[in-house]
């Protein structure tokens, strides 16, 4: 019985591709599909890319191209190639995943969905897991500010240090027709994953957009734990998730000047068992989490006059977690918690472009979150949050400087207790980038953040895993940056961009979060912190003769994030928990008329559990090395991709989180078709 899981998941995988396998043998590879993709890499190039290497912050980002080329395998993976992130992986298919950038913690990460914030103020931090790579256009972070690429954005989005945003793909073409996708992936630890998806075009202009998805895995792979002079081999229990996901998108244009209102409608529900920490003769758990999550938008964005840009956006979010725990230390042996979360989120922002110079935006946020559960001292907390920013821009064809200035007003009530203070911040920031009038083209800039983050409702309010005393974190970010992109070097050489990055903040009473499994967490004020650090991004593209080309992307962190309260501390000057001082990634793809593959690595050093840096507490350094296959058939307006990948290939045991083993060798295979 053990391996009829293995054995079934491979079977209903490999009968999916023994059903389309006809058809990958019914014409022979057409040149339109080398062509087609060959474009689209042109046009990534000579515009997305080239937008990001004269941008005034630092901006890192993974393309749906860069999916396959890269040898990428899930939205946790795609950020471990971005730097400057620390990812939270607890391991298996569908675990929680969270993302820290520059060692300042995931609630100073804001995530945005195609532009409105994805936010949770419950934990503060968002649960990345909960997006499917395959469903995003881009994936792109924003270390140390924000992009300037749009003046007309939610002024929460400023708020925080780093921004992720991720940008969903439509299927819908641009002229009226119909377009649908069909995709299955299979692989190790009971992993199945069937996707759906369809876009059409109305003769109206209407696009509509619709997806489903459905995974589940049992994620009991093996791993050994030491047990004195011996090593015992163990597999990870109660370890599987199974859930869906699906979403319905509408945009409808009004008029000839570029207006459109759009509307969105996700659902979300997912089933994990939490494994729990590893310990030896005890390597089960009875913890369990249920998570449904709801949500509805309505954006307009309103060409008012050629110099005038409005964007209007409105967002509720229904969000209910179910907590459960069997063991015998609960009463009737069943600890049983029901968390409701509701969000109401309004944004306006327009933007005022009088001249081929100047620039200038407003944007006025307002936010209404609640938290209940059933815990017997719940205080049903609410917040009212009011935020306004007002940008001005000076942009010539060399120079951009941008100064910003937000306003944040947070209002609590509660409906047993006291609740949370009041509070009200001023945050400025500015950048500058400055391109060399040379070839090619050299960018420099330097950027300033102030940096201001209330605690969560999880952080302040639950007694066993919370401080109420907590202060809100404050502090500075610096950045100074260079970025070098050339378009055809050399003849064999399409493009190739080289990004350096060094910045330091400061944090005071900054919060940091120790696990204690992946539901609950210790919070605590650390006092001052200082972290320092340098960024190093390598892309490039090798032509070694026609149709045969070698891509190359490479990055680079080093992290350096202390405490700094007072010199008498014992942990003062110590490296922060969870932040290794050295992580770093690289890919190398062959592409080629026949089967493209590649090879791509992922590392990190030593980090620690806590910031005491005691032996005990010490999670050992890794490199992860992977393997991918992948071919893109066309047969007129159809596409074929089938994906094979060997992940962790040489079986290396490691954790991203103390003893939270991640999953050994794995393998899986995918087939998509595009119709």
């Amino acid at each position: 019985m053990k391996n009829a899981c293995r054995w079934r998941t491979f079977a209903v995988t490999a009968l999916t591709l023994a059903a389309t396998a006809p058809s990958i043998y019914s014409a022979p590879p057409s040149a339109d599909a080398s062509e087609r993709r060959d474009t689209l890499r042109a046009v990534e190039v000579s515009a997305t890319t080239a937008a990001r290497a004269r941008a005034a912050n630092a901006v890192f980002a993974v393309t749906a191209a860069d999916i396959d080329a890269r040898g990428i395998t899930g939205l946790a993976d795609a950020l471990r190639r971005l730097p400057g992130a620390n990812v939270r992986d607890y391991g298996g298919a569908g675990g929680l995943t969270t993302v820290s950038v520059r060692g300042l913690g995931a609630s100073h990460t804001g995530v945005t969905v195609d532009g409105l914030p994805a936010g949770n103020c419950r934990t503060g931090a968002v649960d990345l897991s909960r997006y499917d790579l395959d469903r995003l256009q881009s994936v792109t972070l924003t270390a140390g500010g924000t992009s300037d690429a749009d003046l007309a954005i939610p002024a929460s989005e400023l708020a925080s240090a780093s921004v992720l945003n991720l940008k969903t793909a439509s299927l819908a073409p641009s002229a009226p027709g119909f377009r649908a996708r069909a995709a299955v992936r299979g692989g190790s630890f009971g992993l199945i994953e069937p996707k759906i998806s369809a876009g059409a075009t109305l003769p109206s202009g209407m696009s509509l957009d619709g997806a489903a998805s459905f995974m589940r895995a049992d994620n009991r792979y093996p791993f050994t734990i030491p047990n004195g002079a011996a090593t015992v081999k163990e597999k990870r229990l109660h370890n599987g998730v199974r859930g869906g996901r699906a979403s319905l998108d509408a945009q409808l244009p009004v008029g000839t000047d570029g207006t459109r209102i759009s509307f969105r409608t996700s659902y979300y529900d997912f089933n994990r068992q939490l494994p729990g920490a590893v310990t030896l003769y005890n390597p089960g758990s009875g913890e369990d989490l249920h998570e449904r999550t709801a949500t509805a938008t309505a954006g307009a964005r309103i060409a008012l006059a050629p110099q005038w840009t409005l964007n209007a956006a409105a967002k509720y979010t229904f969000e209910q977690s179910l907590y459960t725990d069997a063991s015998p230390y609960h009463p009737n042996g069943l600890l049983d918690e029901r968390y409701r979360q509701n969000e109401v989120f309004v944004s306006v922002a327009a933007a005022w472009h009088p001249g081929h110079k100047w620039s200038a935006a407003y944007s006025a946020d307002y936010a209404y979150n609640t938290l209940s559960s059933n815990r017997p001292v719940e205080q049903h907390p609410r917040r009212h949050a009011i935020l306004q920013s007002g940008t001005v821009r000076f942009r010539t064809g060399s120079l951009t400087a941008t100064a910003r200035l937000l306003a944040s007003i947070y209002r609590h009530t509660a409906r047993r207790g006291d609740a949370l203070a009041d509070r009200f911040r001023l945050q400025p920031s500015a950048s500058v980038a400055y391109t060399l009038p040379m070839l090619p083209p050299l960018t420099l800039r330097a950027s300033y953040k102030s940096l201001y983050r209330m605690p969560s409702f999880a952080e302040t309010y639950f007694g066993i895993v919370s401080a109420p005393t907590l202060k809100p974190e404050r502090g500075n970010e610096f950045n100074i940056g260079v970025t070098w992109a050339a378009k055809r070097p050399a003849a064999f050489v399409p493009q190739v961009q080289i990004s350096v990055d060094g910045y330091i903040n400061y944090l005071n009473d900054k919060i940091i979060a120790i696990p204690r499994n992946m539901f609950l967490w210790a919070m605590t004020n650390l006092g001052k912190a200082r972290g320092r650090g340098v960024d190093i991004a390598v892309t490039a593209d090798f032509e070694v003769s026609p149709r045969h080309c070698l891509l190359l992307s490479a990055t680079y962190s080093y992290q350096r994030v202390e405490p700094r309260t007072a010199k008498t501390d014992p942990d003062y000057g110590r490296q922060a928990a969870y932040c290794p001082k050295n992580s770093g990634s690289a890919a190398l793809t062959y592409e080629n008329p026949w089967v493209n593959v590649g090879t791509h690595l992922t590392a990190a050093s030593t980090q620690y559990a806590t910031n005491s840096n005691r032996p005990e507490s010490r999670v050992d350094g890794y490199v992860d090395v992977g393997f991918a296959a992948y071919r893109t058939l066309a047969f007129g307006t159809t596409r074929l991709t089938l994906r094979a990948d060997l992940i962790n290939a040489f079986n290396r045991q490691y954790c991203i989180v103390a003893r939270y083993p991640m999953p050994g060798r794995s393998w899986t295979i995918s087939a998509q078709y595009e119709f």
